[in-house]
């Protein structure tokens, strides 16, 4: 893009690749993904605890960043990952890494600097890769797929932008990234009025979250698919899709969703003439 990165990574005298993450903080995060927020919450707490104790920097910014998804008590995601992620790059941590990229490109997305998330995201995705850390990876293209329905690409080249990447990433063989890629695809189908093929692809996506039990599914599922609704000329399908997702969000303990979702409904029903 010809512009200096968003964060550089370190140079060639980079220290040995971090140790896996150990103790609660991988519990904690699988317990949160399967739709124990409560629980996950605790055992990254306490995770955070013992590192901060232990003098553990590194254990201790992985429960911070992981705890940031659940309790904004311990700062903004995006904040925490800026902070945490000098600290990945010095220990070689590409788990790490990836996860603060996509953190702070997320917190970009939403402020519609959408360049700036692409570099940072493409970051993700090397680091996600050289791990071989699928959920980071799943993250990592699910955010691409947003900036690429949400930034000023051309809806033409972000489908096929969209297609390339699963292909390249694996889609055939990785459920995840079929998941997390098909939704921001099928917003796009419907932008371009393939709406059999967007609700194909949601229908898919529903399939195979489902399966790897993705608690969070119960959130973004109906969001995208609320907004393929709209796209086909059905907003009032869309209305009960965005209560679903409410509800979801609150027991996910996914507060930081709720004003999109607020959003969204305000401006379905103001199309609508409705108050």
């Amino acid at each position: 893009m010809g512009r200096r990165p968003a964060h550089p990574g370190p140079g060639p005298g980079r220290a040995r690749r971090a140790r896996r993450p150990r103790g609660r903080t991988p519990l904690g995060e699988t317990k949160a993904a399967r739709g124990e927020p409560e629980r996950g919450r605790e055992l990254l707490a306490d995770a955070l605890d013992a590192a901060d104790r232990a003098g553990d920097p590194l254990d201790a910014a992985r429960a911070r960043l992981a705890l940031t998804a659940l309790d904004p008590r311990h700062g903004s995601a995006a904040e925490v990952a800026e902070t945490a992620l000098p600290l990945f790059d010095r220990t070689g941590d590409d788990q790490g890494i990836a996860r603060a990229c996509v953190r702070i490109a997320q917190d970009r997305q939403r402020r519609g600097l959408h360049a700036e998330a692409e570099e940072l995201l493409h970051r993700a995705l090397e680091h996600a890769d050289r791990a071989d850390a699928e959920p980071e990876r799943a993250l990592a293209l699910g955010a691409v797929g947003i900036s690429l329905w949400r930034g000023p690409t051309p809806v033409g080249r972000a489908v096929g932008r969209c297609e390339e990447l699963l292909s390249a990433h694996g889609g055939r063989r990785r459920p995840t990234v079929r998941a997390t890629l098909g939704c921001p695809l099928a917003v796009l189908l419907a932008l371009q009025g393939r709406h059999e093929e967007a609700h194909e692809r949601l229908t898919e996506a529903a399939r195979l979250a489902r399966g790897l039990g993705y608690a969070e599914s119960a959130l973004f599922i109906p969001l995208f698919a609320a907004e393929v609704e709209v796209l086909s000329g059905t907003p009032a399908r869309g209305l009960p899709l965005l209560e679903e997702a409410e509800r979801a969000g609150r027991a996910l303990g996914a507060t930081g969703a709720l004003p999109g979702i607020a959003r969204e409904r305000a401006r379905i029903l103001l199309d609508r003439g409705e108050p």
